[in-house]
């Protein structure tokens, strides 16, 4: 029976901590072609990199937010213009 690989980031990232523990404390594996140390700086890059586009996810959405509060601020300042305006000879000011 061919054993099954991970199927989500969650799942490497125990598999490859139960790898490094054995690399480490197993003498059974004192010369396999990556050691425990290259594997966790391996396994610590792609966790790095991995948060790190989640706060950018994240910041992206705040920014997308924050443009739109800032727009719908910006259309209630033209309806509070535009209703204040009203009757009087003063052409009102729109925004495209």
């Amino acid at each position: 029976m061919e054993e099954e690989l991970p199927k989500s980031e969650t799942e490497l990232i125990a598999e490859a901590r139960k790898i490094i523990d054995l690399l480490t404390n197993d003498p059974r594996f004192a010369n396999v072609p990556i050691s425990a140390d290259e594997l966790r700086k391996r396994l610590d890059k792609f966790i790095a990199v991995r948060n790190a586009e989640e706060a950018l996810r994240v910041a992206e959405i705040q920014a997308t937010a924050a443009v739109e509060e800032a727009l719908n601020d910006l259309l209630e300042t033209e309806r509070e213009l535009a209703a204040a305006n009203k009757g009087s000879s003063v052409q009102s000011i729109t925004w495209n």
